[in-house]
């Protein structure tokens, strides 16, 4: 059996970042890789969007605030909150 090819996307920063700021949403299969889907219906955007800021590895400023929002509202994590300066290299980048 083959194991699944990673997404193109799986390595850019912004991926990363949210790996990194939100590991309520990692999963750990075969490799770890972002729960997409979980993410959105948490933020209140449709997964498309968010795999399109995958994609391009950008974001604007109103979904930043989303982010940094979603984790303002978040308890109990001991995963650093995201601040407007941590998401700057991700604003039209």
């Amino acid at each position: 059996m083959t194991s699944p090819t990673k997404p193109y996307w799986h390595g850019n920063n912004l991926n990363k970042a949210l790996i990194k700021f939100f590991p309520e949403y990692v999963l750990p299969k075969p490799y770890v890789t972002f729960d997409v889907r979980k993410f959105a219906r948490a933020i209140g955007l449709s997964h498309e969007c968010v795999y399109r800021w995958l994609r391009r590895g950008t974001l604007t400023p109103g979904y930043a605030d989303r982010i940094i929002g979603l984790a303002a509202r978040r308890r109990g994590s001991a995963a650093p909150k995201p601040t407007r300066d941590d998401l700057i290299p991700f604003l039209f980048a």
